[in-house]
């Protein structure tokens, strides 16, 4: 196993927990309104994402824990303002909090590939499709928390690699509205989604394996 085998243990235990649930469920939602199916839908969406969110920070303490001194010397090249300076002076619970602070999706998440790729030497994505489906389910969080499933403008909609996870509507001269579109999303966007969530999960696993420095070693049995 791996010596970050705690940061995979429950997360990839709610895969399959997820596709029983959703099979469970979904049969029954062709019989309900919309309302039943947006519910259905931005609780799977806000879930999953905090869910991967709980798993990134895992992996990048366990990457902090195992190597502090290659995290320190991150911090104190890369840091933001104030971080390069106080890095070396840092114990290892502040080197992990500053680890954890790195989990977020802004620019394409490229502070959390950045600071993965240092600490563990490959990619944090095995490739580009995976990486969009995940930024796009981050997208229709942020709609789903921040804006009630729709928002003015093209803020979101920039963003969106599958600009069909949300309608447009355009009222005269004011901005347009971009709305989840839930049919979509509930039948073809969110069985991507989580299938790309499971993909980046056992990449990283399965590359971690092949190193043996992230590798757990037991010693031998006796007696």
């Amino acid at each position: 196993m791996t010596i970050c085998e705690g940061a995979f243990a429950e997360y990839l235990k709610k895969f399959p927990d997820m596709t029983e649930y959703t099979a469970a469920i979904v049969p029954h939602l062709k019989e309900r309104p919309l309302g039943a199916v947006s519910i259905f839908l931005d609780a799977n969406v806000v879930l999953m994402m905090a869910w991967h969110e709980d798993f990134l920070k895992s992996i990048l303490s366990c990457g902090a824990r195992n190597r502090p001194d290659s995290a320190r010397e991150y911090f104190k090249t890369c840091g933001r303002d104030g971080e390069r300076l106080a890095a070396s002076t840092w114990d290892l619970p502040s080197l992990i909090k500053a680890a954890q602070r790195r989990v977020t999706f802004k620019n394409r998440g490229r502070a959390i590939t950045r600071l993965f790729e240092h600490l563990f030497g490959f990619p944090l994505w095995p490739d580009e499709d995976t990486q969009n489906r995940v930024l796009d389910l981050n997208v229709l969080r942020q709609l789903v928390v921040h804006h009630g499933g729709a928002s003015l403008g093209d803020d979101y909609w920039n963003q969106l690699s599958d600009k069909k996870v949300v309608s447009t509507k355009k009222y005269g001269d004011l901005p347009v509205i971009r709305r989840i579109d839930y049919h979509y999303c509930t039948t073809v966007f969110m069985k991507d989604a989580f299938l790309a969530l499971a993909r980046q999960a056992y990449h990283v696993r399965d590359e971690l394996l092949k190193r043996p420095e992230w590798v757990y070693v037991s010693g031998p049995k006796t007696g």
